[in-house]
């Protein structure tokens, strides 16, 4: 599964991950785009519904979705816990993915569901905003102020 940043819409890794709930998955990502962008942000992956519903699930309708996603972003199950592969995805909006899964427990699952992958926030903001901000702060010091400070060690 691949993630996009949402401010470059280039691809972003996933660093690390945090259960939520049963149905909701936290994702720590950065942009790969590290000459342009390189923003960190957080993606959050919940479980929508079931494309076709496995053997167990008309009896079980709980569901415990994504555990330790970030190694390759396998998704789990949400009748067996077995693992899952994304078997393809549909991009909603910049910031919205429709990710479909199929079970990989055939003989005893093999359910298809559908889970939603969304940009939640930045943990830092991608380089141009940071420029921005910084040039913004440096427009809005007094020029004498702005003058001492470009001259300190500390850019050098």
């Amino acid at each position: 599964m691949r993630v996009d940043c949402p401010d470059c819409n280039q691809a972003a890794v996933v660093t690390s991950s945090n259960k939520i709930s049963s149905f909701l998955k936290e994702l720590d990502c950065q942009c790969m785009n590290t000459r342009n962008c390189g923003g960190s942000f957080v993606a959050t992956v919940a479980f929508k519904h079931y494309l076709n519903p496995s053997v167990h699930s008309t009896r079980k309708t709980s569901s415990r979705l994504l555990r330790g996603m970030p190694a390759g972003m396998r998704a789990e199950c949400p009748d067996c816990n077995q693992a899952a592969v994304v078997t393809s995805s549909n991009k909603i909006s910049s910031q919205v993915k429709d990710l479909y899964c199929r079970c990989i427990n055939t003989p005893n699952c093999a359910g298809s569901f559908v889970a939603t992958v969304a940009f939640k926030r930045y943990l830092n903001p991608p380089i141009n905003s940071t420029q921005e901000m910084a040039a913004a702060l440096l427009r809005g010091m007094p020029a004498v102020e702005r003058r001492e400070l470009l001259q300190d060690d500390f850019f050098q």
